[in-house]
């Protein structure tokens, strides 16, 4: 978890060492998150207040949290997904495309 200061001293930091094209990902910290408790709201108030892209870090089942983010102005996605579902690891459980991952790649 982060405070909005911790986020101004990071965005303004990168700035200041030069980082031109910076974005940040609003994430949820559950695996596997819930629609609800994603908050996909902060999205548009990420990007007013830092003045920066912002994406989804997307922990949820499916794609409709991915493609709600990108109508809060998301350029950018991150979302895990296995190629084979009996594989075995942490993100695995929860593969939230179902194994298609063409789903998101044409949002």
């Amino acid at each position: 978890m982060v405070t909005v200061a911790e986020l101004d001293e990071t965005v303004r930091t990168a700035h200041e060492a030069g980082c031109q094209d910076l974005i940040l990902l609003k994430c949820t910290c559950t695996y596997p998150a819930t629609p609800e408790n994603t908050n996909l709201r902060t999205i548009p108030h990420l990007r007013d207040l830092f003045d920066v892209q912002v994406g989804l870090s997307d922990h949820t089942m499916g794609i409709g949290a991915s493609v709600a983010s990108v109508t809060l102005g998301a350029t950018v996605i991150k979302k895990h997904f296995t190629l084979d579902g009996q594989w075995r690891g942490r993100f695995n459980l929860f593969d939230g495309i179902g194994g298609n991952s063409t789903a998101c790649y044409r949002i």
